[in-house]
């Protein structure tokens, strides 16, 4: 009994160290590769916070690196998922040493060895903390791949980085040298702008010299259409004075030509109208003419048709006496209508007679105006006839020394009130210089204002015209709605005539079932009764 005893705990032991081996080899590589994991995740935070703190946030070459670090981070979540399979692995692998060393301390206290040096090393075995579910990044490549690989991935993936980096940077410095060429530009055209606009300053001042050099010459102008305006109201006053019974003269004898040809026009018209009158008495008396005859044709026919009727009897009677009615009739209409065309002719008469009084009473109120015209005429030449004579009167009379001494002082005054008046007019001068300038000035603001003014109107008209262009889009789709509306308004007036139609025709058959019912009731209640009657006879039989 001693050998096979020996035998198994001999292998039982060499099982146990084994086993004991490989779990402490598994413990130190899972450590091992922990720190390992921990390490690189460390550097690859650090050199993705450098490269990115390099970059522009709103860079494009930025928003591609974003969308390739969020690869990166699902491809990340990825072999987390990963790691975490491994993990149960692990754990599993933890499960099985365990019970594995329960069964050999099972075997042992079966053999009776002692468990306690297998349960130190069993306490000596530390339990790993599990991994947060967040594993960085490369955990994946150490599970599958050795450290060396993995440097090369990190050290082709910094490569990248910093070709990444140095073409954004090249960006920037072509986006810097652009914009400069541009301010440059923009620089060029507002300096030719301010040259263009000195240019336009020196004109108006050459403008402004040149109008202050011509103020005495306008000065000039100004008194010589001063005194020629003077003058020519001074000629028209004696005009207005002493022509009033020609212009007068010249009115009535406007007056008398016309009221000649008013006379003639109206001879012409009454000789026309005359003769007019003339002819419509000669066809109103062959009209008369013409209705009696009508009259006695009509009644001998008559005459006659009743002497026919009174000896024919029969078909051939009545057959003659509609052909004599129809030709009386047909003889009847043309002479119907010669009586309108002179019912006609009549009222065109009287429309004649109007105008012919209206006439009068025009002639008549260009008489009164002539003769108001005539007796305004005397009472001018009257007036220039006193106004004549007053003239004459003051012209002969002698001048006195007082009269005298009035009129030079009256000429001193003249004198005074001219120089006064040049004076105003060179002050005119200047200020009318001064107001030009002001003007210029003023019309420069308004049309830089109207500039703008028009930039903003095209501005509101384009967003007007955006509008309506909205507007009719949601006009168009309103109208194609209420089309489809309205089409569907018909399918379902459509659909109630059809289900009015099926309604009436349930109806009827509901009334023809009732009909039917009732009839059956009626046979039912007839066989009842003869049932009734029948089985007491078949009773008694």
């Amino acid at each position: 009994m001693s050998g096979p005893t020996a035998s198994r705990r001999s292998l039982f032991c060499q099982q146990n160290a084994e086993l004991q081996n490989k779990v402490t080899e598994m413990t130190e590589k899972l450590s091992a590769s922990e720190e390992l994991v921990l390490e690189l995740q460390k550097e690859l935070n650090h050199i993705v916070k450098e490269k990115l703190g390099q970059g522009e946030p709103h860079s494009p070459e930025f928003l591609s690196q974003s969308e390739r670090f969020a690869e990166i981070v699902l491809e990340y979540e990825r072999q987390c998922q990963r790691v975490k399979v491994l993990y149960d692995q692990n754990r599993a692998l933890r499960r099985e040493l365990q019970r594995l060393r329960l069964q050999l301390q099972e075997s042992r206290a079966e053999t009776g060895l002692p468990a306690r040096g297998l349960s130190l090393q069993g306490s000596s075995l530390p339990e790993r903390p599990s991994p947060s579910p967040l594993v960085p990044t490369s955990t994946y490549t150490e599970m599958s791949l050795p450290v060396e690989q993995l440097q090369e991935q990190l050290e082709t993936k910094i490569n990248y980085y910093k070709e990444q980096l140095e073409l954004m940077q090249k960006n920037f410095e072509r986006e810097r040298k652009d914009s400069e060429e541009s301010f440059k530009a923009e620089m060029h055209k507002m300096e030719d702008q301010k040259r263009d606009l000195e240019e336009t300053v020196a004109k108006y001042w050459a403008v402004i010299s040149s109008l202050k050099e011509q103020k005495p010459m306008w000065s000039l102008e100004l008194e010589e259409r001063f005194e020629v305006e003077q003058a020519r109201v001074g000629q028209h006053h004696t005009e207005d004075i002493c022509h009033p019974g020609q212009q007068l003269d010249q009115e009535g004898e406007e007056l008398r030509t016309q009221q000649h040809q008013d006379r003639l026009s109206l001879r012409k018209h009454m000789n026309k109208l005359g003769r007019e009158k003339v002819e419509e008495l000669a066809e109103i008396a062959e009209l008369t003419m013409l209705s009696e005859k009508s009259k006695e044709e009509v009644s001998h026919p008559n005459v006659k048709v009743h002497q026919l009727g009174c000896e024919l009897t029969g078909h051939k009677a009545g057959h003659s006496a509609q052909l004599q009615s129809q030709r009386l009739a047909e003889a009847k209409w043309p002479r119907g209508a010669e009586v309108a065309a002179r019912l006609e002719h009549h009222q065109k008469h009287a429309a004649c007679w109007m105008e012919v009084e209206l006439l009068q009473q025009q002639l008549k109120a260009s008489q009164e105006k002539l003769l108001e015209a005539k007796a305004s005429l005397s009472l001018a030449q009257t007036q220039h006839a006193l106004q004549l004579q007053q003239a004459k009167a003051q012209m002969n009379n002698v001048v006195s020394k007082q009269q005298f001494e009035q009129l030079q002082n009256t000429l001193r005054e003249e004198q005074c009130k001219t120089q006064q008046l040049q004076e105003s007019l060179h002050q005119q001068a200047e200020q009318t210089c001064r107001q030009l300038v002001s003007i210029q000035v003023e019309h420069e603001h308004l049309l830089q204002a109207a500039v703008e003014q028009a930039e903003g109107l095209e501005h509101s008209l384009r967003n007007a015209e955006a509008v309506l262009a909205e507007r009719a889009a949601q006009l168009r789709d309103a109208q194609a709605q209420l089309s489809r509306n309205k089409l569907l308004i018909e399918d379902l007036r459509g659909e109630n005539r059809g289900f009015a139609v099926a309604l009436q025709a349930a109806e009827l058959k509901q009334k023809s079932t009732e009909e039917k019912n009732q009839l059956l009731e009626e046979k039912a209640s007839a066989l009842k009764q003869l049932i009734g009657k029948i089985t007491p006879a078949s009773l008694s039989g």
